[in-house]
């Protein structure tokens, strides 16, 4: 259960930081590479980099039961029990749409695949807004 409550935290309801890294056109390409950046980060097992994504105010809404994570604190502190927890997670993802709703804004989809230890394996869906 602790995994898949956490599944839910590393993307639904995420608000990653991405205009304001300066490196991104506000293509829906660069918003498909960020987040594959944040995948990238958060199989480093590297909280504070995973957490560097999310926005000082973020809040992570649980799908399943609402339960809401505000601020980046309390997110680097969720993030580092979880990677003491399970060294080995790994996360695939994929996004599915893009949706450009502003000169600095999209929001995007898709699905998410956390594989922890062994053959445990919780699957999510996301939305990102950036």
């Amino acid at each position: 259960m602790k995994r898949l409550v956490l599944t839910s935290v590393f993307f639904v309801g995420i608000c990653i930081t991405w205009f304001a890294q300066g490196t991104d056109d506000g293509t829906e390409e660069s918003v498909r590479s960020r987040l594959k950046q944040y995948v990238d980060a958060f199989n480093s097992r590297d909280a504070a980099a995973v957490v560097a994504f999310w926005t000082e105010d973020a809040v992570s809404v649980q799908e399943e039961t609402g339960e809401r994570t505000s601020g980046r604190q309390a997110l680097l502190e969720e993030f580092t029990q979880f990677f003491d927890d399970y060294p080995n997670a790994n996360l695939q993802g994929n996004t599915e749409n893009v949706q450009l709703v502003g000169s600095d804004v999209a929001i995007a989809d898709g699905r998410v695949t956390l594989f922890t230890d062994g053959d445990s394996v919780a699957e999510t869906l996301f939305t990102a807004v950036l």
